[in-house]
């Protein structure tokens, strides 16, 4: 059948018919593509999309952003104003944590590689210099009211900072929390 088809294609064109080939690459790129609305509507995409109106608009509303309100979000349960999920434990609140540096301090205190603890060092620096955790450290809100017994990582991070960031001798070795590092070698 396809045969004999291909052979009555050939004789209309020989004849100077015209055929219709329907998957040819002119035909598939050139054709309309017909979309439809999704039947899935995701909660959490929507209000981020509520979230940012467009910058570049052409003067045309676009009814399907409105804009959110706290209202809205506050009615469901377990968001919050921005319309992300609450957190199940709030640990630090904000009027508690300084986004910024409270003072000019020179560069701190160099860390010792000690064998394995390359990345250890890596973490332990982003540690020290993060604005807000470095400035809660300092003020060492969590040492006195420590209800940890024996090693409390917390503490040894406030007295690293410390050291880092207030002495800012030379080098520091740290090796409280190298010590504490399991192998797995």
């Amino acid at each position: 059948m396809a045969g004999s088809n291909q052979r009555e294609n050939t004789l209309k064109i020989l004849k100077g018919g015209n055929v219709v080939q329907k998957n040819t690459v002119d035909s598939l790129l050139n054709r309309a593509i017909k979309f439809r609305k999704s039947r899935y509507v995701d909660e959490k995409l929507e209000m981020f999309k509520r979230k940012f109106a467009p910058v570049n608009t052409s003067g045309s509303n676009n009814n399907n952003s409105t804009p959110t309100t706290a209202e809205d979000n506050a009615a469901l349960p377990g968001v919050d104003a921005n319309g992300f999920e609450s957190p199940a434990k709030t640990l630090f609140t904000k009027d508690k944590l300084n986004p910024a540096w409270t003072t000019i301090r020179p560069v701190g205190s160099g860390l010792q590689n000690l064998g394995k603890g390359l990345a250890l060092n890596a973490v332990l620096q982003v540690f020290t210099y993060t604005p807000a955790l470095a400035n809660y450290m300092l003020e060492q809100r969590h040492g006195p009211n420590c209800s940890v017994s024996g090693y409390c990582f917390v503490c040894a991070l406030e007295d690293h900072v410390r050291q880092c960031l207030v002495a800012a001798e030379g080098t520091v070795a740290p090796r409280e929390f190298v010590g504490k590092l399991k192998s797995k070698i």
